[in-house]
This record gives C-alpha cells, sequence and structure tokens, in this order.
C-alpha cells in the first residue's frame, strides 16, 4: 500500500464537535491529526463526500486553542467504537493552518 499523506500523522485523542451543512451537530473524538486533515470516531456514519466544521481545541506551548475548521470527508470505515472518519481539511485560513503547523511540529 502506497502513502498517499502529505503530512505526517500525530495522534490526538479530544473531543470534537462535527457540524454538519444542514446545522446538524454530534460529538465524536479526535484519532489522529495533520496539517492536512483528521480522524475522528464517532457513533455516527458521515454521509459520502459530506462537507461539515470541526471544533476542537489544541495544547500549544500551554495555550488552549480553539479551532473551527472546515473539512470534507474522505472515507468511513466501521470500528469497534463506531466509524473512523478521515476528513481533509478545506481552506482553514492562514491563523488556522498556522495553529496546526506548529501543533505538528511540537507533537513530533
Amino acid at each position: 500500500m502506497v502513502e498517499k499523506r502529505k503530512s505526517v500523522r500525530r495522534v490526538l485523542r479530544t473531543p470534537v464537535s462535527v457540524i454538519m451543512a444542514t446545522g446538524q451537530t454530534f460529538a465524536a473524538r479526535s484519532y489522529d491529526l495533520a496539517e492536512g486533515g483528521m480522524a475522528v470516531v464517532s457513533a455516527v456514519q458521515l454521509p459520502a463526500a459530506c462537507g461539515c466544521h470541526l471544533r476542537f481545541e489544541l495544547m500549544i506551548r500551554g495555550q488552549l486553542i480553539r479551532l473551527d475548521v472546515p473539512a470534507q470527508l474522505i472515507y468511513s470505515l466501521p470500528c469497534a467504537e463506531g466509524f473512523k472518519n478521515g476528513l481533509q481539511f478545506v481552506d482553514p485560513g492562514p491563523e488556522v493552518a498556522a495553529a496546526l503547523r506548529q501543533y505538528c511540529a511540537l507533537a513530533g
């Protein structure tokens, strides 16, 4: 299998709110994080190629940073806890991108 990811994933276990375009919100837990995306585990299987926003917090150098990142579903697979959903960030903006880059660099 060939690795297609552009950046290294870091283990991250934190609560995530998934906000669908319809406004429906549900709880998830992060599985891992990279500059370009995140995997979350949830009881809900996301619809194929759906768009959403992910809200979560990162601790960077002792400061809690709250992020709201637009994302698109890449895959959704059954797992023991429900579904593992792989999401790619979509145009996160310079401040969010900088926070993600910094967290991933420090977590390594």
